[in-house]
């Protein structure tokens, strides 16, 4: 892997450089995204948490055990949960919060439906208290001069977890998908991409081929790094772009070795 000088690494806490790779540091069409979006990264969480275990189709294996799976997975995340705030005490408050989506999954599932309602409707009143504090936000965004999101926060409004009408639940996760899935990078993308530590300890992602001794590249003309794995012939076999966080915008410079031409099959 690439090593990068330390410079860049000491401009973002160990929560912004989570937030900022999962969502590849795009947001609404906008890169760097906004410092605001990190208000929706339980909304996240949520939304790719229960994209990940969805039945793939009524054939899938894992149906039966999906709700075992999903708390499994909560535990696992209130571990790391508890980690980031170990680091970073002040973050608490922007990370998800494992209690109430579990709250969400029994109430849901004593009332006849799935496990993933509840994860659904918790993402949906997270990106609702979102877009409230975002409006704050917006008068701050016009003093400073940088550009209003073309998102409107009054066009949003969620209903609350003490009432489970499943016709508005329904509603609310077909506009919390969307909120993801049209202004955050597409699940897909981000369901299908593999996490990495460079051995300069940075954090990055790619494609899920990805595997230990490739290596980070920056090509001239090329909007982002790429990932080439070695061959025993000398030459290299490209693997994907790549995600490195602190190092999307130039902040790289001196610190990468560079070559003149290299094979690429």
């Amino acid at each position: 892997m690439a090593y990068f000088s330390k410079s860049y690494t000491q401009r973002s806490s160990p929560f912004e450089t989570l937030w900022r790779t999962i969502i590849l540091d795009s947001f609404d069409a906008k890169s760097p995204a906004s410092e605001t979006v990190a208000l929706l990264f339980p909304a996240i969480v949520a939304f790719l948490l229960n994209a990940s275990l969805r039945p793939k189709d009524e054939h899938d294996k894992r149906k039966g055990s999906l709700l075992k799976e999903l708390l499994e997975e909560l535990q696992k995340l209130q571990a790391s949960v508890n980690r980031i705030v170990h680091l970073e005490p002040h973050a608490d408050s922007r990370l998800p919060k494992i209690d109430l989506m579990r709250q969400h999954i029994t109430f849901a599932i004593q009332d006849g439906q799935k496990a993933s309602d509840g994860l659904l409707l918790y993402a949906a009143e997270e990106i609702s208290r979102f877009y409230t504090i975002h409006k704050a936000a917006f008068l701050a965004m016009d003093l400073s001069g940088e550009n209003k999101t073309s998102l409107q926060p009054d066009e949003f409004r969620f209903t609350n977890s003490s009432n489970l009408d499943k016709d508005i639940l329904q509603t609310d996760e077909i506009r919390a998908q969307e909120i993801l899935s049209q202004h955050l990078i597409p699940e897909t993308t981000i369901l299908f991409r593999k996490f990495f530590i460079t051995k300069g300890n940075t954090l990055g992602s790619g494609h899920v081929s990805i595997m230990a001794g490739d290596e980070i590249w920056f090509l001239y003309g090329a909007s982002a790094p790429v990932i080439l794995r070695p061959l025993a012939s000398g030459n290299y076999m490209f693997i994907g772009e790549a995600y490195v966080h602190g190092v999307m915008h130039g902040e790289a410079g001196a610190g990468c070795k560079t070559h003149e031409f290299v094979m690429i099959e």
